[in-house]
């Protein structure tokens, strides 16, 4: 049985791992990003507004990866290239461009763990041990972070 992750009621703050947070703002970025459906296959937003699985399963990204970097298991320079890239890919600069750094951070961070994990640059196994070692809490309005589902799951 997994363990159940702290859940607070601080009204910005959205997630934390560690010392680095995701406030309200950064998550309604990432939400309206038009390359948040493109990029994690997402639903698009409808009337500005999002259902609380496409909610959590975002938040649970950002955690997941937001621990990986934290634990040193993602390449900087890969994702600064990642980054470049994607500035000037005619498919993705505009949008890339009207992106905030949080989501620009967290598209190169999916990126770089994606090809490293397929590469075998990453074991599947550092990068589970290191998500279920990050201090995590999650704002009970989404739920609570699951370390065994590595997963913000629905209170119940």
């Amino acid at each position: 049985m997994g363990t159940v992750g702290c859940a607070t009621f601080e009204t910005d703050r959205v997630a934390a791992v560690d010392d680095r947070e995701l406030s309200q703002d950064d998550l309604a970025s990432i939400l309206e990003s038009e390359l948040m459906p493109v990029v994690f296959e997402a639903p698009a937003p409808i009337g500005g507004t999002v259902d609380g699985n496409t909610a959590r399963g975002i938040v649970s990204i950002w955690v997941t990866l937001a621990a990986l970097a934290d634990a040193g298991l993602i390449d900087d320079a890969q994702v600064e290239e990642v980054k470049t890239t994607l500035s000037t890919d005619p498919q993705f600069a505009t949008a890339w461009g009207e992106s905030t750094p949080v989501m620009q951070d967290l598209v190169a961070w999916y990126s770089v763990v994606g090809n490293a994990l397929a590469s075998g640059d990453l074991e599947r196994e550092a990068a589970i041990a290191a998500i279920q070692g990050a201090s995590v809490t999650v704002s009970s309005f989404y739920g609570a972070w699951d370390s065994e589902q590595l997963a913000v799951v629905a209170l119940r």
